[in-house]
């Protein structure tokens, strides 16, 4: 444990995921010793016994003994904050996702954690969740399937920063290696975001590939209003995971006839389903901040910049190659909440 005591914790922005982080650090025992938002109405949500911790000001929140920081507001806020808390002496921080909406901000946020040396964990939690982990056991069980040769995901408008982000994470961990080039076909008609006008996203289409030359896939356009699947195409067979059913279905070459060319591909199979449920919000939030908190396996601030990286590539040109993330030259500040 990184903590023989008990943990002083800070969390700001007390929105959906805010009450998550805070569920959370009750289940996990932290000791709360503030809790801030600009928004005076939600103190409410905080039970009568903490209510006293809550704060409009991030400046006040500050001036306690913090050993972990939560930082859940709108994305617009997420660098200023880790910023300012870094340079107060902050030793260890948990961002929301996206982690930052500027390449800017994420060089300037690397440079401070690498200067002071602070844990900063991002809130991607692709991997430990259930189904996915199935899946990975599935495939490992069904090795005759051979190799991933493609990906494709389809979903309602639920936007790239918001949740593609996620899309992203489960591409990488599934084919093993980083995405390397993208192409965009998003459409002209942003996606207003219900946390103010003053954000949006982008919904649409996107092809991609990854340095292991998978190809993907994703479809969340602004005019589709249901479902959430994944479909995993392999040499001698396909893996279909829809979300909202908790269903995963099959369909494999028979082992007997893998030696047979790929354009034999109606040869007798065998096929199947089962129901795999996935983990709540909560539930994954919690394993991935446990693990934070006893320097576990967590996804640490230079691999969700890599995430930004793509949104940020997608967004500003098309079939860009982002082998060398680096290059990349943007100095806008996104819109993602």
């Amino acid at each position: 444990m990184l903590f023989k005591n008990k943990i002083n914790c800070v969390i700001v922005g007390l929105g959906k995921m805010g009450l998550v982080y805070y569920n959370v650090a009750r289940k996990l025992n932290l000791n709360l010793v503030g809790v801030c938002d600009l928004n005076d109405s939600r103190k409410k949500n905080l039970k009568k016994r903490d209510q006293k911790f809550f704060t409009k000001s991030f400046d006040k929140v500050l001036r306690n003994k913090i050993d972990l920081l939560i930082i859940s507001s709108t994305a617009d806020y997420h660098a200023k904050y880790a910023k300012k808390a870094i340079l107060q002496g902050v030793k260890n921080i948990l961002v929301e996702k996206p982690v930052v909406t500027s390449l800017k901000d994420g060089y300037e946020l690397i440079r401070l954690q690498k200067k002071y040396k602070t844990r900063i964990c991002v809130n991607h939690n692709e991997f430990l969740k259930t189904h996915v982990n199935t899946i990975k056991k599935f495939i490992k069980l069904k090795k005759y399937i051979g190799k991933i040769t493609s990906i494709v995901f389809t979903g309602g408008n639920m936007g790239y920063s918001m949740n593609g982000v996620h899309v992203f994470d489960l591409i990488q961990i599934l084919t093993r290696s980083k995405i390397s080039k993208v192409l965009n076909f998003f459409d002209l008609k942003k996606t207003k975001n219900p946390r103010g006008r003053m954000f949006n996203d982008f919904s649409g289409r996107l092809i991609g590939e990854t340095k292991n030359k998978i190809n993907f896939f994703i479809d969340i356009s602004h005019n589709q209003g249901h479902g959430r699947n994944i479909k995993i195409l392999f040499e001698y067979g396909i893996i279909d995971y829809d979300y909202l059913i908790e269903k995963l279905s099959y369909s494999i070459r028979k082992k007997k006839f893998i030696n047979l060319p790929k354009t034999r591909y109606s040869t007798p199979g065998e096929s199947g389903s089962f129901k795999l449920k996935s983990n709540t919000i909560e539930k994954v939030t919690l394993l991935h901040l446990k693990n934070f908190l006893t320097n576990k396996s967590y996804v640490n601030l230079k691999s969700g910049f890599e995430n930004v990286k793509i949104l940020i590539a997608a967004s500003i040109n098309k079939n860009i190659k982002l082998t060398n993330l680096n290059r990349i030259k943007s100095k806008k500040k996104f819109p993602w909440a």
